[in-house]
């Protein structure tokens, strides 16, 4: 979702195409599976990369994923969920403060070939439909970020964001 953001109207309405396209195709696994008995429980979809925009945005992200996958049709059996992950979290969520002395909310990331983390605003994303003044101007920046040094060893897990949550989600009470 972000990167297509970040890319443009043309590139955001192909990508939403997509994931109506696949929303569709498991919300009729989910229904069907029911009376084929080759049945799906769960299904989950993740906005990736949600470490580059701060913990505020996140969920807005979730949201706008969750919107144009459920636009056309919304499984009526089975359970969809949506979620805002990171496979290696790149970055902290940190405030900082504005020239009129106002605080922000931002993330620290170390930008890719430099040497020094810097805060990140990657901008406005919107909870749900991209109204149409928002291609107008430029509201959100993708940054690129590098993935943190991981120590030697495998006693020391991948720092990740939300994995766990799409686990349980899909696992729920098998285990």
């Amino acid at each position: 979702m972000l990167g297509a953001l970040f890319a443009g109207r043309t590139a955001f309405e192909d990508t939403t195409r997509a994931l109506r396209s696949i929303g569709e195709s498991y919300a009729r696994q989910l229904e069907r599976g029911w009376v084929t008995g080759s049945k799906i429980d769960a299904v989950a979809f993740a906005a990736t990369k949600s470490d580059h925009v701060d913990d505020l945005q996140r969920d807005n992200l979730r949201r706008m994923l969750q919107h144009y996958i459920e636009a056309e049709k919304v499984p009526k059996r089975g359970r969809a969920t949506y979620h805002a992950v990171a496979a290696v979290n790149c970055t902290t969520d940190v405030d900082v403060t504005d020239s009129e002395g106002r605080k922000r909310r931002a993330v620290m990331g170390l930008p890719l070939g430099q040497s020094r983390q810097r805060p990140f605003d990657a901008g406005y994303v919107p909870a749900g439909e991209v109204p149409p003044a928002y291609w107008s101007n430029k509201y959100f920046a993708m940054p690129q970020l590098a993935p943190p040094e991981f120590p030697a060893g495998d006693a020391h897990p991948i720092p990740h964001l939300n994995l766990d949550s799409v686990l349980a989600d899909l696992l729920g009470d098998v285990l």
